[in-house]
């Protein structure tokens, strides 16, 4: 999708269509979630400081992000793209792989335009086209958003073609294109090579892709490990890379930087307390079960600590998660869980949930037994609970999700 978070303000806000718009933290430590592309002409972007952006672009219209709304949006989108094929992996909220090998016919037959007689490769780029327009059309009708696709015959060339005409873009890619298309781009389209590897590969002499391609492999494997391989590959247009319908969910997790840095106890307990429903919540949303939860805690220097802890059973009830975590701020907050620890300023705090399960292991038992924090090797004992509590506290958070639903996140609060 185009500028996903600030296309859906635009669309939501007519008054907004037309400006360079920033979504993201409008305190002095925001970061900017997403700029529109009026605001990217003067250089704004995603991943930037709040601030430096608006020094680039002073007039531009800040607003904060609406998760929830983005969200719904995204399981809009999902169900337009399984329309045109079950081959379906998402890549984030707002953009996604489609494999139409086997269903591409299906999809025209819908689309009321018939399957053409041959399919050979260049064929098959003409009928990836004209799904990529329906597809376009289909998401611009339904939701009112303007979707950029590109179509290929790998992964790796169907991203680099999806992004090439941004905005509002429909371009293929052949595989007998592809090395002369990225003979000439600059290094970075290559997937894996961030700012870091870059810099590197320019004290090498590799600015190009073409220089790449040159590189000795040896040589390039001593300097970036065998992974650098992989990058030789896609420097030729090839991807060996498979469409993954179904990917798992390795953590669930969110943090907050504070505009002002919390100092107590108590702001840092009503911190990771919101950010613990915050992750329970989220797990029930997707179905999964979390057996091991780690908090981050972040100083006024930017050293960052974690601190892990395991639970006797997994589970996605809020109770039991904000009983785990608030074991872990006790710990650090009396200094008793190893460096870092102690009471002090804190920058940031977060919540992972990791050891993911879905919902077919059944009920849980036993949620507030043993708890092992490996950090440090100490045990923290909680009251046991019966399973009408554990039923109790089911429903209650069956309540809380439908309240939090219809009214926001905000609307309803542990205390």
């Amino acid at each position: 999708m185009d500028a996903f978070y600030a296309a859906v303000e635009q669309r939501d806000n007519p008054a907004l269509r037309g400006k360079p718009l920033l979504v993201g933290g409008t305190s002095g430590r925001g970061v900017v979630t997403t700029a529109s592309y009026q605001a990217r002409v003067f250089g704004c972007k995603s991943a930037m400081p709040m601030a430096q952006a608006l020094r680039l672009c002073p007039h531009a219209v800040v607003v904060k992000p609406r998760i929830d709304v983005y969200s719904q949006e995204s399981r809009k989108l999902r169900l337009i793209f399984e329309r045109f094929s079950p081959e379906l992996e998402p890549v984030s909220i707002d953009e996604a792989y489609l494999d139409c090998t086997s269903s591409w016919r299906a999809a025209l037959s819908a689309l009321g335009s018939p399957a053409p007689a041959h399919t050979e490769p260049d064929n098959l780029l003409d009928v990836g086209l004209k799904l990529g327009a329906a597809l376009k059309h289909a998401v611009l009708t339904e939701t009112q958003l303007v979707a950029s696709v590109g179509v290929a015959d790998n992964k790796f060339l169907a991203k680099l073609a999806s992004d090439i005409d941004k905005p509002d873009g429909l371009r293929a890619i052949s595989s007998a294109q592809a090395p002369t298309l990225l003979a000439p781009m600059d290094v970075g389209v290559i997937r894996g090579i961030g700012d870091a590897a870059r810099a590197k590969l320019a004290k090498l002499g590799v600015r190009t892709v073409a220089d790449l391609r040159a590189v000795d492999p040896p040589t390039l494997t001593r300097a970036f490990g065998r992974h650098a391989l992989d990058w030789l590959t896609m420097a030729n247009g090839q991807d060996a890379r498979r469409i993954t319908p179904v990917r798992e969910a390795k953590s669930i997790g969110c943090s907050k930087t504070f505009t002002q840095d919390l100092t107590t106890k108590d702001q840092a307990r009503a911190a990771l307390l919101d950010q613990a429903q915050r992750i329970a919540r989220e797990l029930r949303e997707a179905n999964l079960w979390a057996r091991q939860l780690t908090v981050a805690f972040r100083r006024p220097d930017f050293a960052t600590y974690t601190r892990s802890i395991t639970l006797p059973q997994p589970t996605h009830a809020t109770e039991p998660i904000w009983l785990a975590v608030r074991a872990i701020l006790d710990a650090w907050w009396t200094g008793t869980s190893g460096p870092g620890s102690g009471p002090g300023s804190l920058r940031l705090t977060g919540v992972t949930a990791t050891d993911l399960s879905d919902g077919t292991i059944g009920t849980q038992l036993d949620l507030f037994g043993q708890l092992s924090t490996p950090n440090d090797g100490r045990s923290i004992t909680k009251p046991a609970t019966d399973q009408t509590s554990q039923t109790r506290q089911a429903r209650l958070d069956a309540a809380t999700d439908a309240i939090v639903k219809k009214f926001g996140k905000n609307a309803v609060k542990r205390g």
